[in-house]
């Protein structure tokens, strides 16, 4: 009997020594799990690359997916181009996620191509100079913004001088460049990636982009927005004077195809038509500064005005506001709700608002070639 007892007494031991053993053992997992769980979000807030709910990594100026990590946690850069006649054709454009294009002095225009991925492109231009409206915008992103030259007005916000808003690469004092000489100057300097790539390092650029920078410009929309309150746009024409631009939306593609001085906006490096899946106008503002070059000046940072969102063949009427220096401008449908663009690239036009009437819309491609 006692034997049977000191059994029994065995085997209660074991029992709770055994049970106290895998208590602990799952209180030391949960600790592990818990500190896995702080490590990830610790990651997340250090900037990098996030996914989106899908699992898929998504390019934080297009929405697009991409394979790299590296392209959403990288900051982009800005290249401004000339836009003349003796500066085409363009190199490099169609690889750009974001376009924006505005007048400089002598109603000619400017454009700044904003990149993700700029890898593998061995002439990129041509390349010209800075406005202050540029550098605003270039700061939005967190781009590092590259140009050759720029207005006075401009230096007081370039790091190549002695601002501060915008890290910029500045071809007046670097020399990753190069001159085509099949061209006249001031129409023949042309960047690559690999002296982009160098420029950077040189410069000692941070190449991360910023922990308060994680969710983007543009707000995207989930699924698909097809703009069903608004007004059916297949063609759309832009008052500027000089490349007189215009977009025809392509159904099959679901995207606006650009045309300027005449024809297609082609990008001479792989032959192709620049496309865009959203576009929009900023009603803007527009003044000469005080003195006699007469420089022009778009003041965006900490504005607001009207404008119009196109994609899907539709437009509606929106508005938008800017915060400040550097800031995010957000567009907004009249509702006052924010805009949601479609995955895809985007193209903006500062419009300046005494010419908001000289842009025309046509809902099928019949009434536009009926009023040209």
């Amino acid at each position: 009997m006692c034997n049977k007892k000191k059994l029994l007494i065995t085997t209660i031991c074991a029992t709770l020594t055994l049970g106290c053993v895998l208590v602990f053992s799952g209180c030391g997992k949960k600790d592990k799990a818990s500190e896995t769980a702080t490590s990830t979000e610790e990651t997340v807030e250090s900037g990098e690359a996030e996914e989106s709910e899908d699992g898929t990594l998504r390019s934080l100026l297009s929405n697009e997916p991409i394979e790299d990590a590296s392209l959403v946690e990288n900051r982009p850069i800005a290249i401004m181009y000339e836009n003349t006649k003796a500066a085409l054709p363009h190199y490099g454009l169609s690889n750009a996620k974001v376009v924006y294009q505005a007048t400089v002095e002598g109603s000619i225009t400017r454009i700044m191509a904003l990149f993700d991925d700029y890898s593998g492109m061995d002439k990129i231009g041509c390349v010209r100079s800075a406005r202050p409206y540029y550098a605003y915008t270039a700061a939005e992103y967190n781009a590092i913004y590259i140009h050759f030259g720029q207005s006075i007005n401009t230096e007081g916000l370039l790091t190549s001088f002695t601002g501060h808003l915008v890290e910029d690469i500045n071809f007046i004092f670097d020399s990753h460049y190069y001159r085509d000489n099949s061209r006249q100057a001031p129409h023949n300097a042309y960047t690559s990636s690999e002296l982009i790539d160098e420029a950077i390092e040189a410069k000692g650029y941070e190449r991360k982009q910023s922990d308060d920078y994680k969710e983007g410009h543009f707000k995207f929309a989930k699924d698909e927005n097809l703009l069903e309150d608004g007004e059916d746009c297949v063609v759309l024409t832009t008052y500027y004077p000089h490349d007189q631009p215009w977009f025809v939306y392509d159904e099959d593609s679901q995207t606006y195809a650009r045309y300027e001085f005449g024809a297609p906006h082609v990008d001479q490096a792989n032959g192709e038509q620049l496309t865009f899946t959203n576009i929009i106008y900023m009603n803007v503002h527009q003044e000469l500064y005080p003195g006699d070059k007469g420089y022009l000046n778009i003041p965006i940072a900490g504005a607001s005005g009207t404008g119009k969102f196109f994609t899907r063949g539709k437009m509606v009427d929106i508005t938008w506001s800017s915060g400040g220096d550097g800031q995010v401008t957000h567009y907004y449908y009249m509702d006052g709700t924010e805009i949601e663009l479609n995955t895809g690239k985007t193209f903006v036009s500062l419009i300046q608002n005494e010419k908001v009437d000289e842009n025309h819309f046509y809902a099928t491609y019949e009434d536009y070639e009926a009023n040209k």
